[in-house]
């Protein structure tokens, strides 16, 4: 999961900026063994509340009437009734590595091993003293990060510091290499922070308004402003993990068997000095994050499953990212009360091509059908067909 990755910032999508296209080679490489889906929408139009419809399964609409805000999970709320549990209970051993929003305890809330950042205010500082792993915050020490920062001497040397996506990202592929040696299926959220505006001090003493990357990469010498290249290169750097993760379930054998998403919690943002126009990040689509229309919400999601979803395919499917634990398999069972699901598996991928109609994930006993969460509206909009809409204006996305 990206935060705040525009529709038009990975290669396989359409855009158009005069300053070029931002590199993406190892997502272009994964959309074209795969399947690339151009009306896929995340749960909401910031990062929290869509987070927060991908691990329970409900659309904003449906958050009140379940007694959930929308901004933060607490263990004792929806108990069993969310993504980690089900999966665990389906036999899964589970880790949730990087932003964790909006579960407040990941530990405690379905997941055997957690490394990355609970607060949501705190998240974004890409050189933090502390982040959090297991059942406590604050708890593991970045050492490098001790010393005086600032984007000059981050970048002249990177390898004196900590930059929190290369830490997450580490602990997650230490983890996963064990786990899939284990007797049990796998499954792995990586919540990566960028391409999210960031600080390179520590908020919230120090403001925000910057994109921090340990390097500027290909970008360093472009004539462009410099949150710009620093924008890019965190889409670039991201890019590289990507290719770094499907080359480790390569290497470990597990490819055939092992189905990997990639989207975005919501679309490009304008925020921290970066102009979504300068590189069209959202592909033409109007809006931005935080607005209903079409480039607020529509998501660059793509699926890959060797074997089972059919190589260099594209899909005008409408879905939203809590229908993807329908390809959890048959041994999935619903947890707490409600009438059991249909057992798509991992069928429900191959027709989605051909209009099958996933029925969105929803613990909690309900059944939302997928005219029920939204429709268009006209060249550009997205509205929900419900009347409840959570208010999440404010606070730290």
């Amino acid at each position: 999961m990206s935060d705040d990755l525009g529709w038009g910032e990975v290669g396989l999508y359409p855009s158009d900026s005069p300053h070029g296209r931002i590199a993406t080679p190892h997502l272009d490489q994964f959309g074209r063994e795969g399947m690339v889906f151009r009306h896929a929408y995340a749960g909401y139009t910031v990062c929290a509340p869509s987070r927060m419809s991908f691990f329970t399964g409900r659309h904003a609409g449906t958050f009140w009437s379940a007694g959930i805000n929308g901004m933060s999970l607490k263990a004792k709320q929806l108990v069993n009734r969310t993504l980690g549990p089900v999966l665990r209970g389906a036999g899964y051993t589970t880790g949730l590595f990087g932003k964790s929003s909006p579960l407040e305890s990941p530990e405690r809330q379905g997941f055997d091993k957690f490394v990355g950042q609970v607060s949501q205010e705190l998240c974004h500082n890409m050189y933090p003293r502390y982040i959090d792993q297991g059942d406590a915050q604050l708890n593991f020490n970045l050492t490098g990060n001790f010393k005086p920062k600032s984007r000059e001497l981050c970048m002249a040397s990177p390898e004196l510091y900590n930059y929190t996506v290369d830490v997450f990202h580490a602990s997650a592929m230490e983890w996963f290499e064990e786990a899939v040696r284990g007797p049990r299926p796998v499954f792995l959220y990586l919540g990566y922070t960028v391409p999210h505006g960031g600080g390179w001090a520590d908020a919230p003493a120090s403001p925000m308004p910057a994109h921090p990357v340990p390097s500027d990469l290909q970008y360093a010498q472009e004539p462009w402003p410099p949150k710009e290249k620093d924008h890019a290169a965190m889409i670039t750097y991201l890019d590289l993990k990507i290719g770094d993760l499907m080359q480790r379930i390569k290497l470990m054998g597990v490819d055939s068997s092992t189905v990997v998403f990639f989207a975005s919690d919501n679309g490009g943002h304008k925020e921290s000095g970066h102009h979504p126009d300068f590189f069209d990040s959202n592909g033409g689509l109007r809006g931005f994050k935080r607005s209903l229309f079409e480039g607020g919400v529509r998501s660059p999601t793509m699926a890959r499953w060797p074997g089972v979803i059919p190589l260099g395919t594209t899909s005008d499917f409408q879905w939203i990212l809590g229908r993807a634990a329908d390809a959890r398999g048959p041994r999935w069972r619903p947890g707490a009360a409600g009438p059991r699901r249909p057992q798509l598996g991992a069928d429900s991928v191959r027709r989605a091509p051909r209009g099958a109609r996933l029925p969105l994930l929803d613990l909690g006993g309900h059944r939302h059908p997928a005219d029920a969460v939204g429709v268009h509206r006209g060249p550009g909009v997205a509205a929900s067909s419900q009347r409840a809409v959570l208010p999440c204006a404010s606070g730290p996305f």
